[in-house]
């Protein structure tokens, strides 16, 4: 991961692993690239000072604004409960 620079890079680098690869990352230390830690961070796996990278799995990851994090963590915790992920 040391070539991971930003936000986006971190996405696209999670979003190319392979199963295996992706049981072996430690989910709780990915990288961070500045901005002070969300109030929830429920369902945020890494930040910058503009947005958020969120999800329930790596498969539904995606980058937000800040501001909307209200309005995504709602509508991703409805998605997944509904399908029985969460």
């Amino acid at each position: 991961m040391e070539n991971i620079k930003t936000l986006t890079d971190l996405l696209e680098y999670l979003a190319s692993l392979t199963e295996e690869a992706n049981n072996r990352v430690d989910w709780s230390a990915l990288p961070l690239f500045g901005g002070d830690e969300p109030k929830d961070t429920e369902l945020v796996w890494s930040w910058d000072v503009n947005n958020l990278l969120v999800g329930t799995c790596r498969d539904d990851l995606e980058i937000v604004p800040r501001d909307k994090l209200d309005l995504e963590i709602s509508d991703l915790a409805k998605a997944s409960a509904i399908a029985g992920i969460w």
